[in-house]
């Protein structure tokens, strides 16, 4: 939505109209961050809700195990692990900070992209090379056990630091969780500097990066 705004705005030509306003450019570039910001604070809350309901239909669930059949029916059953109480709080404020951030990109975006097809497959050339790797990875493998060079990639990368937010919120270390979302708040306070920065330009106007294909020569 956010790399949409602009991009279309380029795309249908009013952009040069848009910035012949009396209105100053931060103005502009606020405004429509405020807007795609709705849709975090709708995509905020539709999470809360989700995982709520996901909570309650989970709450006390037992985990049975049996053993062979030719044995007697014995059956154990282990309490399941209890998050840190600051479990959820650090969950939605992760979710809240990458959503923001994840804004700020499609902003970015749409301001180098040339026109809307480019921004939305641009988009998804940056986030998803971004989120998934650190994700996987995590998922078998703790980041102290990783080699320094993977390790390192890992915490340039800002979806890292979503995932690590999570899990020391789970463990209830809090001070590393902190450490990570600040880690995102910065990248995504330079994510909109960076933004500014171009809007600012004339780049904005001449500045196009389009993913198309050519067509092909006959």
């Amino acid at each position: 939505i956010a790399a949409t705004s602009i991009a279309l705005e380029k795309e249908s030509k009013t952009l040069e109209v848009l910035l012949t306003m009396p209105v100053s450019r931060v103005t502009i570039l606020l405004s429509k961050l405020l807007g795609t910001f709705l849709i975090v604070l709708l995509g905020t809350i539709s999470f809360i809700v989700g995982f709520g309901i996901y909570s309650l239909m989970f709450a006390g669930t037992m985990v049975s195990i049996s053993p062979a059949p030719q044995s007697s029916a014995v059956s154990l059953k282990l309490p399941p692990i209890q998050p840190s109480p600051i479990f959820v709080p650090i969950l939605l404020i992760a979710i809240f900070v990458t959503m923001i951030m994840t804004t700020c990109i499609g902003l970015l975006v749409g301001i180098l992209g040339s026109d809307v097809r480019s921004a939305q497959q641009l988009v998804g050339a940056i986030t998803f090379p971004l989120l998934m790797p650190p994700f996987f990875i995590l998922l078998f493998a703790p980041l102290d056990s990783l080699p320094t060079g993977v390790k390192l990639a890992l915490l340039a990368d800002p979806f890292t630091h979503l995932f690590l937010a999570i899990q020391n919120g789970f463990i209830g270390e809090i001070g590393a969780a902190i450490l990570s979302l600040t880690t995102m708040i910065v990248f995504t306070i330079i994510l909109l500097l960076l933004s500014s920065l171009l809007f600012m330009g004339e780049r904005l106007i001449t500045m196009r990066i389009t993913l198309r294909k050519r067509a092909a020569e006959t």
